[in-house]
């Protein structure tokens, strides 16, 4: 190989090894600074039926054919489960909030197929309308839908 192709070659090396990292950078930050309601949320937000929403998967979804629900607003708690409880979701609240954007301390224990687990989240009302609440904490990409 003569200089010049040497040369060559070595500044196409060069300008991709410039090229790449900023092109990571932004793909790894892009959409970082969404407000809150961006992301996961929106497609939360689109969602209408009673459940337990994770990352963008249905984890629980209430249906009227082979579902129970039980809700107390004084009490601060809440409960949907399969009719042979295979599945479960129980919510205890701190409070309830009574204005979108309020903020609330929620304790979820929720059953699956794959999964069992107990968390509490600070969770804000994003959405109520037709008596149902639409509950996001954006940290964990985790929704609630219920009807009161």
């Amino acid at each position: 190989m003569d200089r010049a192709s040497i040369l060559r070659r070595d500044l196409g090396c060069t300008n991709f090894l410039i090229i790449l990292p900023a092109v990571l950078l932004f793909v790894a930050c892009h959409g970082r600074d969404k407000p809150l309601g961006g992301g996961d949320a929106d497609y939360f937000l689109k969602q209408n039926n009673p459940g337990l929403y994770v990352n963008g998967n249905n984890l629980f979804e209430y249906t009227d054919k082979d579902c129970q629900w039980a809700f107390n607003k004084i009490r601060g708690v809440a409960r949907l489960q399969k009719d042979d409880q295979s599945y479960y979701v129980n919510m205890i609240f701190s409070s309830w909030p009574n204005q979108i954007k309020e903020d609330v301390n929620v304790e979820i224990d929720y059953k699956t197929s794959t999964q069992q687990r107990k968390t509490l989240f600070v969770m804000i009302l994003l959405k109520s309308e037709n008596g149902k609440n639409w509950l996001w904490n954006d940290e964990s990409k985790t929704g609630v839908i219920l009807e009161q």
